[in-house]
């Protein structure tokens, strides 16, 4: 009985390889969905199956030799699925060489857009850059922090699936000329349309921090699985409160920093 539920598990897995291969439905190409995704298809579900397949009919005295014969192709499955797989990270082309031709023939740009999940939007964004350029004004850039811009602290929406809510990612940065937030490229217009904050040194008129989960008023919100356990930066401007949750608790030397560059140029 265990030998034959193994014997069915195996073609299973060699049945919903091909289906994964073939790629006929968005379904069907689930796997381009996931970082990484083409090892599980093209490497480990045809090798497994072809073991678990092989390992059962090797237990049949007559079907031996196929059965000894399909668990060495899982082992040459997944051998070349491996090497394939793992050169194309560098060099797409020998994809020809294994794998479903559609997915061959997706670019870089359209492989990128599949994928989904937390980890995939982390390395969007990562590699995005800011939505627009730095002011003129700005000059050299004196120091940066990664921060995020808290442009709604009471709702339960997020611009994207690794963002806190109603936060903003992006780049916090101090130049000669003044204070500039830079939201990240990889976000929608709707949300960095909300967090466009650039401010001349001569126009703060504070700069503070408050405790973790606050908001410019200084009382603490609920939340304390999806909002920063770090202290948060205020920054007031003529055009009123600012505020920022700065990445590894680094409110405290960013208030310093732009405390001390506002004073300076104040003298």
């Amino acid at each position: 009985m265990f030998v034959f539920v193994i014997g069915m598990v195996g073609a299973g897995l060699i049945a919903f390889t091909a289906w994964s291969w073939r790629g006929r439905s968005g379904r069907a190409r689930w796997w381009t969905r996931e970082v990484q995704g083409e090892y599980g298809v093209l490497v480990v579900l045809p090798s497994g199956g072809l073991l678990c397949l092989g390992g059962a009919l090797a237990n049949v005295d007559a079907l031996f030799i196929p059965g000894g014969v399909l668990m060495m192709a899982s082992f040459l499955v997944f051998v070349w699925g491996f090497l394939v797989t793992t050169i194309a990270i560098a060099w797409w082309p020998i994809h020809r060489l294994w794998g479903p031709r559609w997915y061959i023939r997706m670019s870089k740009q359209e492989r990128s857009d599949a994928l989904t999940g937390q980890f995939a939007t982390a390395a969007r964004r990562a590699s995005a850059g800011s939505a627009g350029p730095a002011p003129e004004w700005l000059g050299a850039v004196v120091s940066t922090w990664g921060a995020g811009m808290v442009v709604d602290a009471e709702t339960r929406e997020r611009p994207d699936k690794v963002s806190r809510r109603g936060t903003v990612a992006g780049q916090l940065a101090a130049g000669e000329g003044g204070v500039w937030f830079a939201p990240n490229g990889a976000l929608s217009a709707e949300w960095t349309d909300r967090a466009q904050f650039a401010a001349r040194w001569e126009e703060l008129r504070d700069v503070r921090r408050v405790p973790a989960r606050a908001g410019v008023d200084g009382v603490r919100r609920h939340g304390f699985l999806y909002r920063s356990w770090f202290p948060r930066l205020v920054v007031t401007t003529d055009a009123g409160d600012h505020l920022f949750e700065v990445n590894f608790g680094q409110a405290r030397r960013a208030a310093d920093t732009l405390n001390r560059e506002r004073t300076r140029v104040a003298r």
